[in-house]
């Protein structure tokens, strides 16, 4: 259901976005350079607003700046069901707004990011201080809801992903914003080597039933994410939410990042009881990306166990896994800065091996059993990721331990649109 408040809003976002960057200019080929406005100047400040397509709005001035920025992600969907009805349908997959920047010293950083579609606009409110900071480092604390940094795939944004959307292992064992604080810190030349370590409400994994990203902490027990991306030869682009997939830019050289997260929770058999039973986590992620001559590749690994606190001499224990591995080649453009073809496959699944305890939101709910995807994409990128159409086939096939198997069919073609 949407927001009528925030629509509103994003409607006067969108088009005040759309005033300022104007229509198609041919002077300015390809959008490619940014245009000054013809805006108020203060020059003893030195206050600025310029335009570019695909990156919104930007305020500029000596101690503070703004920019505002939106994203639309269309999409039409026809699924197959085996053993329910088919269905055929439009849908507004993602309509957000993001305003981020800087405030009174450049140390200090904010970033409010609202989804119109969902219920709870809010995705991203937090403020960024770099404490501590050199010419090769860098150390800073994070604190608000934010991304947990638990996954690569579900790190990165859903704006740059090459298939329609994230993979299921992915979607199943990471994916989920949560409140918190997180410390973050950047080493050696270009963030050769990221790492953060965060305290955070809820789960991680968005297959929970403790994933909530608006939710406070029930008692007094915390969620902790510590994760680490090793990204050389400059690769800083693979790794953390500026992870954006597809080589476009062709590397003439070997990219690559190899990262690992560990997450230990502190969950609730009911997530809305302080006296519910614990249940602790440890879950694992380990992923690597690499980027050369049009080809990109991607790995994500997730390894989870969920065991409740001993009840009557006794504790329960749920083992789950996914895992998912993607490639895709990119071509040339056939003019300068012209739209890019793609076309790439991925494969992944997930397995439940215990009666979940809390893992409860993949196909297979509350049976055990392995479910896997086999996708291919094809994509035209005429802006990059600022603008393009992925389609997209997915074969679905759900085998739980008890019952029959389900193949199901997903077809989807997708437009998005940066502005």
């Amino acid at each position: 259901m949407l927001n009528p408040i925030g629509f509103g809003l994003a409607a006067m976002a969108a088009t005040a976005s759309l005033a300022w960057a104007g229509g198609d200019d041919e002077k300015n080929k390809n959008n490619s350079t940014l245009t000054t406005l013809a805006a108020p100047q203060d020059k003893k400040e030195g206050t600025s607003v310029s335009a570019k397509a695909g990156d919104g709005v930007k305020f500029e001035a000596d101690n503070f700046s703004l920019a505002l920025k939106n994203r639309l992600q269309l999409q039409w969907r026809y699924l197959w069901n085996e053993d329910n009805p088919d269905q055929n349908t439009f849908r507004v997959r993602r309509a957000r707004t993001v305003l981020e920047g800087m405030a009174f010293k450049k140390e200090l950083t904010y970033k409010l990011q609202m989804d119109w579609v969902e219920t709870n606009a809010i995705k991203d409110a937090w403020a960024r201080w770099a404490f501590y900071k050199a010419d090769d480092y860098e150390i800073a604390l994070r604190f608000g809801q934010q991304k947990t940094y638990f996954g690569r795939e579900a790190t990165g944004s859903s704006g740059n992903l090459e298939f329609v959307d994230r993979a299921l292992a992915s979607s199943t064992f990471s994916n989920a914003r949560a409140r918190g604080a997180m410390v973050q810190g950047s080493h050696g030349e270009d963030g050769m080597v990221q790492w953060t370590l965060g305290a955070f409400n809820t789960d991680s994994a968005a297959g929970s039933t403790n994933s909530n990203e608006e939710a406070a902490n029930v008692d007094n027990e915390l969620n902790y994410v510590l994760s680490v991306w090793l990204s050389p030869n400059g690769s800083k682009g693979l790794a953390g939410e500026g992870y954006s997939q597809g080589d476009l830019d062709r590397s003439d050289k070997l990219l690559y990042s190899v990262g690992a997260a560990l997450e230990i929770g502190n969950n609730k058999a009911n997530p809305a009881s302080a006296t519910s039973t614990d249940v602790d986590t440890m879950s694992i992620n380990l992923n690597a990306a690499l980027k050369t001559g049009g080809i990109h590749g991607m790995v994500d690994v997730f390894i989870r166990e969920d065991e409740t606190d001993p009840a009557a001499g006794a504790s329960v224990t749920a083992d789950s896994m996914g895992w998912q591995a993607q490639v895709s080649y990119t071509l040339e453009p056939q003019e300068k800065d012209g739209p890019q073809w793609s076309f790439g496959a991925r494969y992944g699944m997930i397995k439940i091996d215990d009666a979940p305890i809390v893992m409860v939101g993949s196909p297979l709910g509350t049976l055990t059993g392995d479910v896997s995807e086999l996708e291919v994409m094809l994509t035209n990128y005429y802006k990059k990721h600022k603008m393009k159409t992925q389609v997209g086939w997915v074969l679905q096939s759900i085998e739980p331990d008890l019952g029959g198997d389900v193949d199901n069919h997903r077809f989807e073609v997708q437009f998005t649109l940066a502005f």
